[in-house]
């Protein structure tokens, strides 16, 4: 679905309508993506080499704003990696003309 997403944003020929038939299926008309509905950033991070590392190496709370410290480890490194790519893509908002207010 990642790879599907990102190539969908720019291989647009390959973005077809589709006639799902699972679950009772819904109408085609509700698979047409513009441009703008398909995005798609996909950032696998390998801990270790080990699926389940040391519990001695997974660091602490502490380590996020202390790299090299004590507390540094698997986790720590990555949520600054996951910190440090926000920042990097510079997420924004789309702001969107609102809905007209309900009466009552």
């Amino acid at each position: 679905m990642e790879d599907w997403g990102y190539a969908a944003s720019w291989d647009t020929s390959h973005v077809t309508p589709c006639a799902p038939k699972a679950n009772g299926g819904y109408a085609a008309e509700k698979t047409h993506y513009g441009r703008d509905a398909i995005r798609a950033v996909t950032i696998l991070v390998e801990t270790s080499d080990q699926k389940m590392p040391p519990a001695s190496t997974l660091g602490g709370e502490e380590g996020v704003y202390g790299a090299g410290g004590p507390a540094d480890g698997h986790v720590p490194r990555n949520m600054r990696l996951a910190l440090a790519s926000i920042d990097l893509l510079q997420p924004h908002i789309e702001l969107a003309p609102s809905l007209p207010a309900r009466p009552g």
